[in-house]
């Protein structure tokens, strides 16, 4: 049976940052995936497809802007939530976190209520997302369906008409 808790991408070098976080969004009902460096959280989304992925900025190697940044133009992982979670927090660092792609930023110390609240607002964000887009997707097609029916109506009638004058014996003079 396949696990239907929404699954967390935590991308942070620092191993308490993702230890606390682990375990508190395990005991909240989510399925804590681990990454400590931009290529392993790269692997990692494209492999797992998480249904949301916090990522810290200041990483050895590539920073979570990059990471960000590679991630939303990998096709399979564009429309993940990112939410940001570290300690840069100026105003230039909030609206490049932004620029790149991320969804939300919480700065360090985190509180951990914060962190859940705003992964639980996005998590129900991207579902409503999905459904609203699946129910346009439906609607179009019944548009389509639709269309068809009364194309096929009209050479219906087309065709019964001089059918009708046949049967009648009378023609156009």
């Amino acid at each position: 049976m396949k696990n239907t808790n929404p699954r967390i991408l935590i991308v942070d070098d620092n191993t308490t940052n993702r230890r606390v976080l682990v375990f508190s969004l395990k005991k909240a009902g989510y399925e804590p995936l681990e990454a400590c460096s931009g290529d392993e959280a790269l692997e990692l989304a494209e492999s797992e497809k998480p249904d949301l992925i916090l990522l810290d900025v200041d990483m050895p190697g590539m920073d979570g802007f990059e990471v960000c940044s590679k991630l939303k133009a990998i096709s399979v992982c564009a429309e993940i939530p990112i939410i940001f979670i570290t300690a840069k927090s100026t105003a230039s660092d909030i609206e490049r976190a932004f620029e790149v792609g991320g969804s939300d930023y919480v700065t360090k110390p985190f509180h951990i209520t914060e962190v859940k609240a705003r992964v639980s607002v996005h998590l129900q964000l991207n579902r409503t997302k999905s459904e609203l887009f699946e129910s346009h997707t439906h609607l179009l097609r019944a548009q389509k369906l639709e269309s068809v029916g009364q194309l096929a109506a009209g050479v219906a009638h087309e065709i019964n008409t001089p059918t009708q004058f046949i049967g009648m014996g009378v023609g156009p003079s």
